[in-house]
């Protein structure tokens, strides 16, 4: 993860980040509308 590559400076964001409302916000952006 980012945090081996740059300690200190750049962190993953764990289990607690939403990834399934991320992807709808991609898929959306490549559809042309933003949620």
């Amino acid at each position: 993860g980012h945090e081996h590559i740059a300690p200190g400076r750049k962190t993953d964001p764990g289990p607690g980040f939403e990834w399934p409302r991320y992807r709808a916000m991609l898929a959306s952006m490549q559809h042309g509308k933003l949620v």
